[in-house]
């Protein structure tokens, strides 16, 4: 890593080293709300000494110059956050949102015309979770792991019967795309999250959630559309040729 440079941009900076994502992430700075902003003025709206945020960052990726990880790739910490996360966060919505649904539904329907609609665009919405989550497991993210293996080891990759990363990243695209406009739907119908005046506590719960799962989606997929794919295009086109 060179020398941190405070005025390059938070998405650029990602760009150049995604493993140092979950470092800043953890470190207390948002990088989807300050990708536009420099590391120095990032830091600063977080309340963060930068010299301490670099240290970290450089210290991180020290600790792992000669780790497993650092051979394979900071594309490839990237990947496997991107994984845990989407698994840990399509489990934890499916655990919990169809049963609050469900409660708030047969205890509120009659008198919030909407909950319905919003019952159905939910299960719409998590239904598109996993759907997505078993094509990013099941096609994309093996070949780019076997990318990232391909261009440490120098072993020639068979081209996949996709033939570019660029098509399933189209169709991942795609999903975020439905995803927005599923998440746009049930914020109208919760009013934006806002629960009506002397809803219960269960309503209340329901569209807490609700906001909650709905800004975890929206990160995960802006570190994927802004981060992982074009890393992976560019990473692709060099072993690929």
């Amino acid at each position: 890593m060179q020398a941190l440079d405070p005025e390059v941009r938070v998405r650029d900076f990602l760009l150049a080293y995604p493993g140092a994502y979950g470092v800043l992430e953890q470190s207390g700075l948002d990088c989807v709300a300050e990708a536009e902003r420099s590391l120095a003025e990032a830091c600063e709206r977080a309340g963060l000494e930068l010299s301490e945020v670099a240290a970290r960052l450089e210290r991180a990726l020290e600790e792992g110059a000669g780790s497993e990880r650092a051979v394979r790739g900071e594309l490839l910490v990237l990947i496997d956050e991107i994984a845990r996360d989407t698994d840990r966060a399509t489990a934890e919505a499916t655990a919990t949102l169809p049963d609050l649904v469900a409660q708030v539904l047969e205890r509120h329907g009659a008198s919030h015309p909407t909950l319905e609609k919003l019952a159905e665009v939910v299960l719409e919405l998590l239904a598109e979770l996993e759907a997505h989550r078993q094509r990013e497991e099941g096609v994309l993210f093996p070949y780019l792991r076997a990318l990232v293996e391909a261009s440490e080891s120098g072993d020639r990759l068979s081209r996949p019967a996709f033939e570019t990363a660029a098509r399933p990243i189209q169709v991942m695209r795609s999903d975020h795309d439905a995803t927005r406009t599923l998440l746009r739907e049930i914020a109208l119908l919760s009013d934006e999250y806002r629960p009506p005046a002397g809803a219960s506590a269960s309503l209340c719960a329901l569209y807490r959630e609700l906001e909650r799962h709905a800004r975890l989606i929206l990160r995960h997929a802006w570190v994927e559309d802004e981060l992982l794919y074009p890393r992976a295009l560019v990473l692709e086109a060099a072993v690929m040729g």
